[in-house]
């Protein structure tokens, strides 16, 4: 049930519209009249979501006579520790929780709202067409802290942090926790101060901010931990953080070992705020080369997307295996109509490749790696041609043949190819 619930929040309308009509309509939303007191949508929710929010602030779940005096405690624990929560959930969830308080929210937000409702701070009734609600106990603790300068700072602590983990994670995969704190105190230091100039401090500084400059290790470690408890999108081992397509352990120490003798690539404040959401440069030349290349061949814009994505992924990580660049051409069947075509897009994608920051390489491009007088790291392209399904590019037989000649196809180069 957790695992539908909150695996994949991107469900389409269609997809929200059959839950509504299928059998987890009783598991999901309340029946009867719309009702924004939090008691009473603790009181009437399914069991299986009420599970949830009392596995989320790790109560015991009462029954019977007990079930009451339950409600009361989970009712005080949401609405106590609703600051805490909310400062580590980020800035979408937060700007999305503020539009569903509002009552603006479409279906599709509807939908990622079910990532906040194992925290009961919405709540779906079937009578509102699966738009969700927000009790009103909740909607006034959220304008109490957006007024609170403490709680907007500790809030834009953790996103800052998220976005470099974020941005960390896809230029390096993994990483040790004293490279993100160099890193980030680093970026707050005014350029003129690393020249000896002082800076005029003497400003008073606002009620409630945060100095990156002053978090301790232990601050930043105890933030860390709390993002790690809130995500699955990054695991985190000793002094190690690391990405979650690394697996167990051993890849993780693996991958690291292959590269602790090159030196970080050190990313600006631009590098952190293109890569937190994005594991390549999209607007790279090489890149829109290659785009216009392959759109030439797959007419699909979604497939087309879906197939840039892939090949973003294995160019940065290497992962190889069912990633590998071979098995991925292999998978979209009928986009080169040649060996030749094949070789063409292979030299394109080698261009773009040595312009990305890549694992292997700390976050350094092969370019930048030969700069420097090292080799930099290279995917594995296999091609097995047996397995590779070309496009079929026989001509109608009564079409022009594309010789030019002016006769039909078939009496002329089909004859030839005959």
């Amino acid at each position: 049930m957790e695992e539908y619930f909150f695996g994949d929040v991107s469900l389409g309308a269609q997809q929200l519209s059959d839950i509504l009509e299928g059998e987890f309509a009783e598991s999901f939303f309340i029946k009867g009249e719309l009702d924004y007191c939090l008691g009473t949508c603790l009181k009437r929710c399914p069991e299986s979501i009420l599970d949830l929010i009392t596995k989320e602030y790790k109560l015991e779940a009462g029954r019977g006579k007990g079930r009451k005096r339950y409600l009361k405690q989970l009712e005080r624990k949401i609405i106590e520790e609703m600051p805490a929560q909310l400062e580590t959930v980020s800035a979408q969830e937060f700007e999305l929780l503020i539009k569903l308080a509002m009552e603006k929210g479409d279906v599709e937000e509807a939908v990622e709202g079910f990532s906040l409702q194992r925290k009961g701070w919405v709540f779906y009734y079937e009578k509102q067409s699966a738009i969700p609600i927000v009790p009103y106990e909740i909607l006034n603790r959220l304008k109490g802290l957006a007024k609170d300068p403490g709680f907007v700072a500790r809030m834009a602590y953790y996103e800052m942090l998220r976005s470099y983990i974020s941005a960390f994670l896809n230029l390096y995969g993994v990483f040790e926790k004293k490279w993100l704190s160099d890193i980030i105190r680093k970026h707050d230091i005014p350029e003129e101060s690393t020249n000896g100039a002082s800076e005029d401090t003497s400003e008073e500084k606002k009620p409630g901010t945060l100095d990156r400059t002053e978090i301790s290790n232990e601050m930043l470690e105890e933030a860390v931990i709390r993002l790690k408890e809130e995500s699955e999108d990054f695991g985190m081992e000793e002094e190690y953080i690391f990405n979650s397509d690394l697996g167990d352990d051993e890849d993780y120490k693996e991958r690291f070992n292959a590269v602790k003798d090159i030196p970080y690539y050190e990313p600006s404040m631009e590098d952190i705020m293109l890569y937190r959401d994005n594991c390549i440069n999209k607007n790279l030349k090489e890149y829109q080369i290659l785009k216009r290349y392959l759109s030439k061949k797959v007419d699909d814009n979604v497939k087309l997307e879906r197939l840039l994505d892939e090949l973003s992924i294995e160019v940065v990580e290497e992962l190889g295996g069912i990633f590998a660049i071979s098995e991925i051409i292999e998978r979209y069947e009928g986009v080169f109509s040649s060996v030749g075509e094949l070789k063409e897009f292979e030299q394109l994608f080698r261009n773009w490749e040595d312009h990305v920051r890549k694992w292997n390489n700390h976050g350094f491009t092969n370019a930048e790696m030969k700069e420097r007088g090292k080799n930099g790291s290279c995917v594995k392209i296999d091609w097995d041609l047996a397995k590779i399904k070309f496009k079929d590019n026989t001509p109608d037989p009564e079409a022009p043949c594309p010789c030019g000649s002016g006769k039909k196809y078939r009496q002329c180069c089909k004859r030839l190819k005959l």
